[in-house]
């Protein structure tokens, strides 16, 4: 692609595409939707139900001192303790007929003052036909239907925070239908760094610092497909949960096989220095779609998805290594489920720019930045004197953008960084920036390194399992569901269904196509060209060749992105071949980003180069 560009402003071409399609039901591989039996019959009291109070027999204040210690100490983020228990549908809950006959079984739990409970099963059966719900006190917050499809096994499972200190779960059975067998071993209570929502409600206590940049800001347009990769995992280790953050990754099978990339410190509890069991793995937790769909903090929730257990395939210390851990999904992930294998690249050459996308204190997903300067290879070492592999690892300074200035923290911990081509090339082990100390260090042990140079062992190398075809590749591309790769459509339903009746024998039903946008041009970093125009009028923008536009070719320019300065009045211009389109801009917002809507929507034609420029005039 030709960049010719001027140093100071930003331009975004938004692209409409439109496609017609139809919709079939499809099953999440955690829960099914609907609701509760219960939930049609407002006047029933909760208080007739039995309360199980979980005895809370610890000081909150205390783990988090300890917590926020071992946090310094590079230890993973704690965000829950294990509270044993003996609750099954046995000797706890109780049986109800509804006003309607239909026979429940609830079960209603409470453990004083936590942020939001999560349940863990070592056994969880559900008979066909039947389901389970689980709800919190205001019912807010709605978790299944959990059915026959959910946990075949019947074995070890977990299930999600609930926001609160108290919870319901109601089961509903099949006349004469197989006997479930739900019982809870154990509950996290969550007490420290949980963002626990369903567009309804949100801690608060855990969101990240002031700095970080939301994921749907205008520094994230360009990665999104990648944003589709990113998650946020739940890892259970002894008698506690921490979180981190993870990304799925391709392999050179390109099969979508679903292993999850993240940090070795991410398996361990340090503070009882133990290192997650192979039966703990089958109970970790992985949000997808984490994050907020506007900019800001008030902008709605994304509907998230979640997948359950996993197997240990990689493991690479920190101490002499490089920090690398690479897991297995149990499960294949549904095809509705919108994710993204991201691409990677294992060659030791230094990021130009980039991004790192996680999730901060157990935040909603954000974005960091950098782009003045190159990452630089470095040695791990901490205050404990641990010292990594010589040259495993990379340093990351992020760079303020036009929303903040987004750094790392706990919580962040396994994250990928991207580079300019938006494959991974490291991940996060630590390091010591905030938002006041911005210039601090970021460290990300290097893919190259966990690729083959820390072990000749199968488990203690990525290349076995990253490149199973033994190809010898050194960068592979991210691959979309659908199976392309680099690219990733969001699939909507119609808009605008009516049905009319218009004759006995005859309905007419009518909607739009769904519309989608693609963002195409630079981002908000550095333009790669920068062309020295001095003085006013002038014009910047962007030309694609012919062989850029060769996907585009039909689909409609919509919208302009661009970012102004003040005294300077603005138009657009597009010309490809004969054609010629100008718009005058009318008061714009300086210093901010703009998305100027075209009166007349141009078509691109992909046999001829396209130019999209802005025409700019000084005001004196």
């Amino acid at each position: 692609m030709n960049n010719n560009s001027l140093s100071g402003f930003r331009l975004y071409i938004g692209i409409l595409c439109c496609f017609l399609f139809c919709t079939h039901p499809v099953k999440s591989q955690i829960s099914e939707g609907g609701k509760p039996l219960s939930f049609s019959y407002q006047n029933l009291l909760r208080s007739t139900q039995p309360v199980v109070q979980i005895p809370v027999n610890f000081s909150v204040e205390d783990i988090k001192a300890v917590d926020e210690w071992q946090v310094s100490q590079g230890a993973p983020l704690a965000v829950s303790t294990l509270i044993d228990t003996d609750l099954n549908m046995e000797n706890s809950g109780k049986w109800l007929t509804l006003p309607g006959g239909e026979e429940i079984w609830q079960l209603h739990i409470q453990a004083k003052r936590a942020i939001a409970l999560m349940l863990y099963y070592d056994t969880f059966y559900i008979p066909k036909g039947e389901k389970l719900f689980i709800y919190n006190a205001d019912k807010t917050q709605l978790l299944g239907a959990y059915t026959s499809q959910t946990n075949p096994n019947g074995k070890l499972f977990a299930t999600e925070f609930v926001a609160g200190d108290e919870l319901t779960l109601e089961y509903e059975p099949v006349p004469s239908g197989e006997k479930a067998r739900i019982a809870i071993d154990q509950i996290g209570y969550g007490y420290n760094h949980l963002s626990v929502s369903e567009s309804l409600r949100s801690s608060g206590s855990g969101t990240s610092s002031s700095c970080m940049v939301n994921i749907n800001c205008e520094e994230g347009e360009e990665w999104q497909n990648e944003k589709n990769g990113v998650c946020q995992m739940v890892q259970k280790i002894g008698t506690k949960s921490f979180l981190c953050t993870e990304s799925l990754v391709n392999n050179t099978a390109k099969d979508m096989k679903p292993y999850i990339l993240s940090a070795f410190h991410c398996s361990q509890d340090y503070d009882k220095d133990i290192i997650t069991s192979d039966e703990e793995l089958n109970q970790w937790l992985f949000y997808f779609h984490f994050e907020h769909t506007g900019c800001e903090n008030d902008f709605p929730i994304a509907e998230k998805k979640t997948m359950l257990g996993c197997s240990r395939k990689v493991s690479i210390p920190i101490e002499n290594g490089s920090d690398g851990l690479l897991l297995l999904l149990n499960n294949t992930i549904p095809e509705d489920y919108n994710v993204y294998f991201n691409g990677w690249d294992r060659s030791d050459t230094p990021a130009v720019s980039g991004v790192n996308i996680h999730h901060p204190a157990g935040d909603y997903m954000k974005i960091s930045t950098f782009n003045d300067s190159p990452v630089k290879t470095v040695t791990w070492l901490d205050e404990n004197l641990t010292t990594g592999a010589t040259n495993a690892h990379w340093n990351v300074v992020f760079s303020k953008t036009t929303n903040g200035h987004g750094v790392t923290e706990g919580g962040s911990s396994g994250s990928p960084l991207f580079n300019q081509n938006k494959l991974i090339v490291g991940t996060l082990t630590g390091g010591d920036s905030n938002c006041r100390l911005t210039s601090g260090r970021n460290i990300y042990g290097k893919m190259s390194y966990h690729w083959d140079k820390y072990s000749e062992k199968e488990n203690e190398r990525m290349d076995i399992w990253l490149d199973p075809l033994n190809s010898g590749t050194i960068s592979l591309p991210g691959l979309s569901q659908s199976g392309k790769e680099g690219n990733l459509i969001n699939y909507k339903s119609p808009m605008n269904v009516t049905a009319s009746v218009v004759s006995s024998n005859n309905i007419l039903i009518q909607w739009d196509a769904p519309i989608y946008k693609q963002i195409i041009g630079w981002s908000t970093q550095t333009p790669s060209i920068q062309l020295g125009f001095k003085g006013f009028p002038f014009y910047f923008g962007q030309k694609w060749d012919k062989e850029d536009l060769k996907d585009l070719d039909r689909t409609t320019l919509a919208s302009i992105y661009f970012i102004p300065v003040s005294n300077t009045n603005y138009a657009i211009y597009i010309k490809q071949g004969d054609r010629e389109y100008r718009q005058e801009i009318a008061s714009p917002k300086v210093n901010v980003s703009n998305i100027i809507q075209l009166k007349t929507p141009f078509t691109i034609d992909a046999s001829q180069e396209l130019i999209v420029a802005i025409y700019a005039k000084k005001i004196r």
